[in-house]
């Protein structure tokens, strides 16, 4: 093992009653991650698991992709991360900017990526992100995301087939990806 991937809640930087103050015990948290795995010689993915208007494990409740403000926020997020953490572990910390999308069709995603990638590109030039594509990052998704001109994006998909050996004991995998990949 040479990396792990830490998922970040946005609630762990961000409460909901208050939008746009970071929390930094959240960021400190991150760090004695950050250092623990400098420490350990492993890279780090920062993943944003959830975020205001999305969360993938409820996809029918998502909000995120219909308002302007909640995009605006996931994007201000992002570059409090980036700011945070610009110049830190340039060569072994990528930040991946959403966990598993659920939509009817990537051009929301599309169009948001876009834009946070260029507000990040500001601040941290270099960074290597990743982007996931839809149905959970279903690998058949990746001729649906919009290739950036950026030699830093890394696109990434996730596999789970099959399903009785990747989701042992679960009782709740969401019908979306049964009636998708099995």
């Amino acid at each position: 093992m040479d990396h792990i991937r830490l998922p970040v809640d946005y609630p762990v930087l961000e409460d909901e009653d208050q939008p746009g103050i970071y929390k930094d015990s959240g960021f400190e948290y991150i760090e004695s991650c950050l250092n623990w795995c400098k420490q350990n010689g492993l890279r780090v993915i920062l993943d944003l698991h959830k975020t205001p208007g999305f969360a993938f494990d409820e996809p029918d409740k998502a909000t995120l992709f219909e308002s302007p403000i909640l995009q605006e926020r996931f994007i201000n997020l992002w570059i409090a991360i980036a700011r945070r953490f610009s110049g830190c572990m340039n060569d072994t910390l990528a930040f991946e900017l959403l966990n598993e999308i659920v939509l009817l069709d990537s051009g929301p995603w599309n169009v948001l990526v876009r834009k946070v990638v260029e507000r990040i590109r500001g601040l941290d030039p270099q960074r290597l992100i990743l982007v996931g594509g839809n149905y959970y990052n279903a690998a058949d998704e990746l001729q649906n995301i919009e290739a950036l001109d950026d030699p830093n994006i890394l696109y990434t998909f996730h596999f789970y087939l099959p399903l009785i050996v990747t989701h042992q004991y679960e009782t709740d995998v969401p019908s979306l990806v049964k009636n998708r990949i099995t």
